[in-house]
């Protein structure tokens, strides 16, 4: 990955964390709506409403916000914007939901099927903000009225697939901004030992997979019920 395709994700990451907390309850997912109403010509005409579902709004919002709709195609439906990634000239579509995404891809779900290959059509989406020791932290609008993080293993069998914008057609470097290192660094492998709430999300992904952890659940402790839980995964 080069230095300015490796930039633009972080950049868009940033835009979609800059969101993070704006609700209906309060009106505040409203800037998001207008931003995305802002930008002609509208993905079939449409503008979105307030009271709408808005996840793909969403992440359509952070493509214009980026000034990136050449690579990121914009929607209102989750469905047809991964029909618009499948057939983009340069951006990609990824099948495999047992793949690893990268920072800045557009993850797609399908919530009534729980196992892979998911090939359903599709309901929900986000943006991956990172990818460390197998679980996926993503920004997502419309996430119980709000624009929150989710936390999944990869793999997961609610993944549809992945968006991949071509960030590496990108020439020139994205504009300055400061950076939320503490959201993006990435830490030291989880292993045996390690007692965290990183470990307690991995647990929690394992389990939603069938994988038991031992007696405990997710106490956030890797113990050996843990490891063999991640064996087995693996």
């Amino acid at each position: 990955m080069t230095a300015i395709e490796k930039a633009w994700r972080e950049y868009v990451v940033y835009l979609a964390q800059s969101y993070i907390g704006c609700k209906e309850s309060d009106g505040s997912h409203k800037k998001i709506v207008d931003l995305y109403n802002s930008h002609k010509p509208l993905a079939r005409g449409y503008a979105l409403k307030y009271t709408d579902s808005w996840c793909s709004g969403f992440a359509s919002a952070i493509a214009i916000k980026a000034g990136l709709t050449d690579i990121i195609p914009t929607e209102v439906g989750c469905e047809k914007h991964v029909q618009l990634f499948k057939n983009h000239s340069v951006s990609k579509w990824e099948e495999d939901g047992t793949k690893a995404p990268e920072p800045g891809d557009y993850i797609f779900y399908n919530w009534d099927k729980s196992t892979q290959p998911n090939d359903g059509s599709a309901d929900h989406v986000g943006i991956v903000e990172r990818v460390n020791n197998n679980v996926i932290t993503t920004i997502e609008g419309n996430y119980s009225d709000s624009v929150k993080r989710r936390t999944l293993i990869v793999g997961a069998g609610n993944i549809r697939g992945y968006g991949r914008p071509a960030y590496w057609t990108l020439k020139t470097m994205p504009p300055s901004y400061e950076r939320d290192t503490s959201a993006t660094s990435t830490t030291a492998l989880l292993k045996r030992g390690d007692r965290n709430d990183a470990v307690r999300a991995l647990q929690n992904n394992l389990i939603s997979l069938g994988y038991s952890c031992g007696s405990a659940g997710a106490d956030g402790d890797f113990g050996s019920g843990t490891e063999a839980a991640v064996r087995s995964f693996q």
